[in-house]
């Protein structure tokens, strides 16, 4: 019995430990977490209480939250609709409002940006005639709250505050701006920047509410309620409740049943940081999560069980034992008792609900300040703050200022990596730079904002001067348009500059300022200060190749989108592979400073990769002459060749076409070619005659040094390389592709041209098949090596076996051993009976017209078969079975 008894008690502890707590808290303006009286949510306790009651600190927590519309009591709405007085839109306001409600606007959305807007602009004249008046403004906030309950969202500021007189005349009227009111007023002040400038905003609302409601306290009046369902028709009457409000507005939409989205937390948080993140004044999202915590269970806590086990063994304690069997149960419980305390549980679980006010706009509009005021680690969190896909620190940024014909600011930044899909769609891409009036998201994605090809930049401008249209949501074209994407490219291309000119190898000039700089301790090391700036500055360096790697096409893209005025500043930005520089590609100017005196220009071979050209025999001259080639393996750079002739009054020279000379020859030297020339006449000539229409000339060459011919391009006509990518487009047909003449160029000193000349010379104009045959050859290998597609593989194929015969003494008349047949072939075998079959049913379909003879002739002949048959299938069982035998 006692057993039972501990069990059920240990059961009951166990059942109670899984069940959580349910705590209600809030978190005040304190900080401080604060708990629901019996577990009941007290957010609204505040909202019942007299405002004589609450703190001086708390009338500001509370602003626009003590008086919800939807708090409204039955008796202050009667009061309301008796004493409301109805006025008409001016300026037949009714078609207006359909207008700007359906047409003017292209994101729902856009209500938020239009109604913060107007909050700071309230606060901004608060905090002007604080300055002004030297009077305390208190907390200048901006607070928005979703009740999905009464499916209402409201959004209160601490602003100025509006009259009656205001709200009839600024709300009653389109195109009537408050804002542009108080600016007429307050010219004198330069420091003063408000937002709203058309008076049109405000009507966004009714893009996601059938109605709205505008409570509005100014210090010089009591608290009015505006109401407005955009039917022609508003109501302004005073609020029976009394001035709830300290001060500011608190504008309450009544949504939409289409616009529930709008009080999704998630939702809000995303828009207001889109439009509104770096406005000036906080503003406060009122949130609530949920969570579960484990807590200590407190040493004062009793669980019930621990009461129920102590009356228990009162309980026990007052039955009749005797002594023996009151010792021996005693001595049990208390066993079971030291059991209990190490198996009961040592913490709860307590369900908490919060709810708090989170403030949205953290991030600071660092653009506002001087860029010296500013450091690094606030430039990256400012990125981030921008670009919110990118996790990856900015390799590069610039922040300047524009003043003049017109002012702005910007700030803008050079990621690491390229997003992805950059080239895709390169022409239809938009600018990822944002535009911002006063702190005021009007759009991020404007088109001819800045070049295509500098798409990947990201950023923002923020300007007083923009001409934007009604809707705030489009810039109109001006002049003033264009004067800040000059600027924008301008300053753009100067950060990338600075990038690339630290990654320039350095001068003599350079290593000795460094060698005097170089901090050297007594015993020879070298000090952490210096070691730290090398570091810094290799990192420096190697940038440039990291930004080359990921956007090298961009800057070249703007070499071919006719960018005249900045085609110089592009060019110094280019890198290429180099012969003699392995680990990171070069620029021109690098090239240009490694010359040598004697060279005729910038020397380059193009193709598919490094690799390839590596190998080209075009190179052999020029590398013995060791000269520096650049590699040019990125299909844009073919088409980069046609837009730049020279470089600082250096001709590029491509390597792969006629007529090259690497450097000047003397009178000697080209009368020694002239010779050559003349020597060789009979030679070239009659390779010419030869492949005719598949080459325009022959020459001797002067690139080649260890192979024996090659295939050149001619002056004007289409490198090889250009051939390929042209055949290779996927849309591009036959004529399409820019094909032109080759010159062969023969190198004179091989013992193959050599043998070749002195055989000419022998037979004269006779026919040699075998020197036909390798002309053909040679005209093959010069076709491959200079990196062209074979048009005839088969004969090319076929003149290589048969130079496989004649070095393996293989006669061109020995024929392929003929393949041994077996005439059991199972395949034969099926075919033939199907052929039977067929045969038989064509047999059946004709009708039996045969005479009684030939029926009578059938048994006889059938019989003088079977013999014969039966003598042919056991003669060919045993040649089969012998067959078989060996494979067995």
């Amino acid at each position: 019995m006692n057993f039972r008894i501990i069990l059920l008690l240990a059961s009951c502890l166990l059942v109670r430990a899984e069940e959580p707590e349910v705590v209600t808290l809030k978190v005040g303006e304190d900080g401080v977490l604060k708990v629901g009286e019996d577990g009941v949510p007290n957010i609204e306790s505040k909202l019942d209480q007299d405002a004589e009651e609450a703190k001086p600190e708390d009338d500001v927590v509370i602003v626009g939250e003590e008086a919800p519309l939807h708090s409204f009591s039955a008796e202050d709405l009667s009061t309301m609709k008796s004493t409301h007085k109805e006025h008409s839109f001016q300026a037949d306001v009714y078609k207006v409002m359909n207008i700007l409600t359906h047409s003017l606007y292209s994101h729902r959305e856009i209500f938020i940006r239009e109604i913060i807007s107007n909050s700071v602009d309230a606060l901004d004249k608060v905090r002007f005639r604080e300055l002004i008046e030297a009077t305390p403004a208190g907390d200048l906030e901006i607070r928005v709250r979703a009740d999905p309950d009464a499916n209402t969202l409201t959004i209160t500021d601490t602003g100025v505050g509006m009259n009656r007189s205001d709200l009839v005349e600024n709300l009653g009227t389109v195109a009537r701006s408050g804002t542009t009111k108080f600016l007429d007023a307050a010219e004198e002040v330069q420091d003063l920047q408000l937002i709203g400038q058309f008076g049109v905003g405000f009507y966004s609302c009714f893009l996601i509410a059938d109605e709205v409601t505008v409570v509005s306290k100014h210090d010089s009046d009591d608290q009015h309620v505006w109401t407005s369902k955009a039917d022609g028709a508003f109501t302004v009457v005073k609020d029976p409740r009394g001035n709830t409000l300290k001060r500011g507005t608190s504008v309450i939409l009544h949504l939409k049943e289409d616009a529930a989205e709008f009080l999704n937390e998630h939702t809000l948080t995303t828009t207001i940081k889109r439009y509104s993140e770096f406005m000036t004044h906080p503003i406060y999202l009122y949130t609530k999560s949920e969570e579960d915590e484990e807590v200590p269970i407190e040493p004062e806590e009793k669980p019930k069980e621990d009461e129920e086990e102590e009356g228990t063994s009162k309980d026990l304690d007052e039955r009749d034992l005797d002594p023996e069997e009151d010792a021996e149960f005693d001595d049990e419980l208390k066993v079971e008792d030291d059991d209990d305390e190490d198996d009961a549980p040592k913490t709860r679980t307590v369900h908490k609900v919060i709810y708090k006010w989170e403030q949205l706009n953290l991030q600071a509009p660092i653009w506002t300040r001087s860029r010296n005021e500013v450091s690094d680690e606030e430039y990256t969190k400012f990125y981030h703050a921008l670009a919110k896909n990118d996790y990856e620190d900015p390799i590069a940024h610039i922040h300047f200022s524009a003043e003049g014909e017109i002012e702005f600011k910007s700030i803008l930044y050079i990621p690491e990596s390229a997003p992805h899909g950059l080239y895709e769609d390169y022409y239809s891409k938009r600018s990822a730079i944002r535009v911002y009036v006063r702190r005021v998201l009007i759009n991020d994605k404007f088109e001819d904002f800045i070049p295509n090809y500098l798409s990947f930049v990201k950023g923002l401008v923020d300007s007083n001067d923009l001409p934007l249209n009604v809707n705030r949501e489009q810039l109109q074209k001006s002049k003033i348009m264009k004067v800040i994407s000059k600027k924008l490219t301008r300053k753009a291309l100067e950060m990338i500059r600075k990038m690339a000119e630290k990654s320039e190898p350095e001068t003599e000039e350079d290593e000795d300022e460094e060698e005097e700089e170089t901090d050297v301790l007594p015993d020879g090391e070298i000090g952490d200060e210096t070691a730290a700036k090398d570091e810094a500055a290799k990192a420096e360096k190697v940038k440039y190749f990291t930004f080359w790697k990921h956007f090298g096409k961009s800057i070249k893209m703007g070499l071919l989108e006719e960018d005249t005025r900045n085609r110089n500043v592009l060019k110094k930005l280019l890198r290429f592979a180099s012969s003699k520089n392995e680990e990171h590609p070069i620029s021109l100017d690098t090239y240009i400073s490694r010359m040598s005196d004697k060279q005729k220009g910038i020397f380059y071979i193009s193709g598919p990769s490094v690799e390839e050209v590596e190998n080209s025999p075009s190179l052999e001259k020029v590398k013995k002459a060791g000269y520096e080639i650049l590699y040019f393996v990125d299909p844009l750079d073919e088409y980069i060749i046609r837009h730049i002739s020279d470089y600082e009054n250096v001709k590029l020279l491509s390597v792969t076409t006629e007529n090259l000379e690497l450097h000047e020859i003397s009178s000697a030297e080209r009368s020694h070619w002239e010779d050559v020339q003349k020597d060789h006449e009979g030679l070239t000539t009659w390779f010419k005659d030869l492949l005719k229409d598949r080459v325009t000339k022959v020459e001797i060459s002067k690139r080649l040094d260890q192979s024996p011919c090659i295939l050149v391009s001619t002056q004007y006509g289409p490198s090889v390389n250009m051939e390929r990518i042209q055949k290779f487009q996927p849309l591009a047909s036959r004529g399409d592709v820019e094909v032109s003449k080759k010159v062969l160029e023969l190198n004179y000193r091989h013992p193959v041209i050599k043998e070749m000349k002195s055989r000419i010379e022998d037979i004269g104009d006779e026919a040699a098949p075998d020197l036909l045959n390798f002309a053909e050859m040679l005209y093959d290998s010069a076709l491959l090596s200079g990196g062209y597609t074979h048009d005839g593989v088969g004969s090319f194929v076929s003149r290589i076996n048969t130079l496989i015969r004649s070095g393996l003494n293989v006669p061109l008349e020995a024929e392929v051993e003929a393949e041994q047949e077996f005439p059991g072939d199972v395949e034969e075998v099926e075919d033939d009976e199907e052929e039977e079959e067929e045969e038989a049913e064509v047999v059946d379909d004709k009708p039996s017209e045969e005479p009684e003879a030939s029926k009578a002739e059938e048994p006889e002949a059938s019989k003088a078969d079977e013999p014969e048959a039966s003598k042919a299938s056991e003669a060919e069982e045993p040649e089969a079975s012998k067959a078989e035998e060996p494979e067995a």
